[in-house]
């Protein structure tokens, strides 16, 4: 039976169970046993398809879809009335399911199974992170953000298991309530396809920070903390290295005279996974007060580049030092400040309070524009020099 043979009759067969997920299937077990349909008449034919027979799901993807399928349904009921989801009894249903994937596939995980204890869990997630699927670990991360297991939700997150989407939405709106800003920004960084509604409820947190929030200082000592570790290396063995110096720098921007809000920023308007068009729809979205902050700490950013204009960003992170690609671009600064300009303009023109901000970054502007006018010559000429030199050669 063809795989365009097999889908047609799921689709027409109403009587066939259906399943609450989209399984991941190995595909070293299927495409090696494909073949064409008619061997001779294909070659001698050589036609631009070629049908093929012999798709099959194999008996250990099978399990894992029979599993995967009933702790998925068993934990979704469960979270339709979450108040009575248990810790224990959630550690112990996910411990049992984790362990039954790792038995299925034939890989150990240390330390063994436990019901009580989450570092079995972590450990499976770490190690079979593939096989569980992000659709079974979204209603996973839902869990673990109602009953606080945040060491659970920071591997889920740096696997990559959660993507945005309804019980995304539903995790940042917890975070939001538990105040948990650090592994906010761990979302941002980690989940891809982030909807506006989620950006929205993201930067108004992030712009009217509740007192009771102390994670922000958290991620701002993060900030320091790799900003000491870039000076280490920049200054190491007395030869440091351009690219562990322009890091050194650059951290040092992103955290000093922000504010513990203000660093968490940084994620959301350097992360390449945002789409463009959600973020405008989101900066749209804010109040008045709201946008006079973004509006500063972007002006923040300008002054920065103003007093560091040889400050290059980094498009890739420097060994030790990953955040460093968060750091704004003086190009992401423009870009973000045109965005809030381009949603609220007719608000910036109305209201006269914000006219000294706007004399201000145009003065900045200014000033970074004749560093860049004086910087372009001696550019066009190294560009000369490197095409005259490549031409001379290529003539010997």
């Amino acid at each position: 039976m063809s795989l365009l043979e097999i889908i047609t009759r799921a689709t027409s067969d109403t009587n066939r169970a259906a399943i609450s997920f989209s399984p991941i299937l190995n595909a070293d077990d299927i495409l090696p046993n494909l073949k064409p349909r008619n061997e001779a008449a294909a070659a001698a034919a050589n036609p631009p398809i070629r049908r093929v027979e012999g798709w099959a799901i194999s008996e250990t993807d099978a399990k894992l879809i029979e599993s995967s399928d009933a702790f998925l349904k068993n934990l979704n009921r469960k979270l339709r009335n979450p108040k009575s989801l248990d810790r224990d009894e959630f550690l112990r249903l996910l411990t049992k399911h984790l362990g039954k994937l790792s038995t299925q596939i034939g890989v150990s995980v240390e330390p063994s199974p436990s019901s009580e204890d989450v570092d079995f869990a972590r450990a499976a997630v770490e190690k079979i992170g593939l096989v569980i699927g992000r659709d079974v670990a979204g209603p996973v991360s839902e869990a673990c953000a109602f009953l606080g297991i945040w060491d659970l939700l920071e591997i889920l997150f740096l696997q990559k298991l959660v993507v945005g989407g309804p019980s995304s939405s539903s995790l940042i709106e917890r975070l939001i309530k538990k105040g948990r800003s650090d592994l906010l920004c761990l979302c941002i960084k980690h989940v891809t396809n982030l909807r506006s509604s989620d950006l929205v409820s993201i930067l108004k947190h992030f712009l009217s920070p509740p007192s009771a929030d102390h994670s922000m200082v958290s991620v701002k000592k993060e900030w320091e903390k790799h900003g000491f570790l870039a000076i280490k290396k920049a200054t190491k063995d007395g030869k440091p290295s351009k690219a562990a110096t322009n890091a050194a720098v650059l951290l040092m921007m992103a955290h000093d005279g922000f504010s513990p809000s203000e660093t968490c920023l940084h994620y959301v308007f350097s992360s390449p996974d945002i789409d463009g068009l959600v973020l405008s729809s989101a900066v749209s979205m804010l109040n008045g007060v709201e946008v006079s902050r973004l509006v500063k700490y972007f002006v923040k950013w300008l002054r920065k580049y103003e007093r560091f204009p040889f400050v290059i960003g980094l498009g890739k992170p420097v060994s030790g030092l990953e955040d460093v690609v968060y750091v704004l671009s003086l190009g992401a600064v423009v870009k973000g400040l045109g965005l809030v300009f381009d949603e609220h303009f007719s608000y910036f023109v109305m209201n006269s309070s914000f006219h000294e901000e706007m004399r201000e970054i145009n003065g900045v502007v200014r000033a970074l524009a004749r560093e860049a006018e004086l910087c372009s010559p001696l550019g066009v000429l190294i560009e000369n020099l490197r095409s005259g030199e490549s031409e001379t050669y290529g003539g010997l």
